[in-house]
């Protein structure tokens, strides 16, 4: 997308990517998956059925409307879900709400953080404090127009959205904004950034030189380590830095 697609919309809190510090993005994960994307030189997209929240994607974020509402509004586009034979023995809420369940199995996401040195994502994430951290520069490859990259947005309740709702500047996909991009504010611990494909999922393939660095968990193996720098040997990865973690005395914190 655009750099100017995002700017439109960060008077409604969705945030273009460049606002995180520095512009690189964070994932923490173990070192079996750290091989698997220099090996493979791909990242996994999930879909938000295996994701660990159950409130991903949720069609309850939509506010329920009567038939009637549903009919009125489908007419106005010309849609052929509304004729004569079925107007008076369906719920058309519940077949846009299984549109959006549909589209969300279509969704690929792979989920970052704006911070290296969370202690909590750590624990989570990287194999309580065994795994790595891997740092992207995602500006350093061509964007892709189907891929949006965007902050969570976190809030501390559902705010119902009309299906219909349209925008002061017209723009409609900002209902799709907040589907895709809005979570409990319980997790705003993550600072999370996402890459979201809304038509492709599964192994996707990056160039390699988007990571720039790769933090080491305070409790990772030395063989672990000693691995690491072999493979990105082999495989002419030598800009990347490698980084390590630890504790700063006295305190409840992570450094380097």
């Amino acid at each position: 997308m655009k750099e100017e697609y995002y700017k439109e919309r960060i008077k409604y809190n969705f945030l273009y990517h460049n606002t995180v510090k520095n512009g690189l993005l964070y994932k923490y994960c173990s070192f079996d998956t750290l091989n698997l994307i220099l090996k493979n030189s791909s990242l996994y997209y999930s879909t938000a059925n295996e994701f660990n929240d159950p409130f991903e994607l949720s069609t309850n974020i939509f506010e329920e409307y009567d038939d009637n509402y549903c009919i009125e509004n489908v007419l106005k586009l010309g849609n052929a879900l509304v004729n004569d034979n079925n107007k008076n023995s369906f719920r058309l809420f519940k077949i846009f709400t299984d549109v959006w369940e549909e589209q969300k199995k279509q969704i690929g996401i792979t989920c970052f953080s704006k911070s290296p040195l969370n202690s909590l994502m750590w624990s989570h994430y990287a194999e309580k404090h065994t795994g790595v951290c891997i740092g992207f520069n995602f500006d350093i490859e061509e964007r892709k127009d189907k891929v949006i990259q965007m902050p969570i947005r976190y809030v501390e309740k559902i705010e119902p959205l009309n299906y219909w709702q349209k925008f002061e500047d017209g723009f409609d996909d900002l209902v799709a904004f907040h589907w895709l991009l809005t979570k409990s504010k319980i997790w705003d611990y993550e600072e999370e950034v996402r890459r979201i494909y809304v038509d492709n999922k599964g192994i996707i393939s990056i160039n390699l030189d988007v990571i720039v660095e790769i933090y080491i968990g305070i409790n990772s193996s030395l063989n672990e380590i000693k691995n690491l720098k072999q493979t990105l040997k082999d495989l002419k990865l030598t800009k990347i830095k490698i980084i390590q973690t630890k504790v700063i005395p006295a305190t409840y914190s992570i450094g380097i």
